[in-house]
């Protein structure tokens, strides 16, 4: 009971100094925006796609590290039938990781254009590797 006491004079110690509700906004200005604000609603967006594109381009880059391993165990002969594109992935992941900075750079007003970009870029990435791990499929069989 003691306990409980303390715990609810402390609470209204807290509101007691307080002036406005403003006083407990966050440093970060986004944070202090109103739910209903679409700018707010487009911040929270964004930060979800950014989270999922992330957790989406490090599965990719699993994926692809385990087809890697996969060819230079099949030998030289698959691997060297795979260089031009295992290139092109390559290069299409270079290309997604540069626009997955710019979305993250992007202003919230910004972000939905580049958005687009990225997930074209995305998405050819992960048509181009189940093409190769289609090949790399068939030849271990």
């Amino acid at each position: 009971m003691k306990c409980w006491s303390i715990s609810i004079l402390v609470l209204l110690l807290t509101f007691a100094g307080c002036d406005s509700p403003n006083e407990f906004e966050s440093p970060d200005p986004d944070m202090n925006q109103d739910s209903s604000d679409p700018r707010t609603l487009d911040s929270d967006e964004r930060i979800i796609y950014v989270q999922d594109t992330e957790d989406r381009l490090d599965d990719f880059d699993r994926r692809m590290a385990e087809l890697l391993n996969r060819i230079e165990a099949a030998g030289e002969e698959l691997e060297e039938g795979l260089d031009r594109s295992l290139a092109e992935l390559d290069q299409k992941r270079r290309e997604a990781g540069r626009k997955f900075e710019d979305v993250q750079a992007a202003s919230v007003e910004a972000w939905r254009e580049l958005r687009t970009d990225l997930d074209v870029v995305v998405d050819e990435l992960e048509r181009a590797y189940a093409r190769i791990r289609l090949r790399v499929d068939d030849t271990s069989e």
